[in-house]
């Protein structure tokens, strides 16, 4: 929950307005053990 809560209040700052179209992965760092898993399009 504070992960979540920490991303969100970032993207409703006036910093995260800049942010547009990207992919935030908010797992508690399991990423960093397993690696990213990349999406075909």
């Amino acid at each position: 929950p504070d992960d979540i809560a920490g991303a969100t209040l970032y993207l409703c700052s006036r910093a995260g307005s800049y942010v547009t179209g990207a992919i935030l992965t908010i797992d508690g760092g399991q990423s960093v053990q397993h690696g990213l898993t990349l999406f075909k399009e």
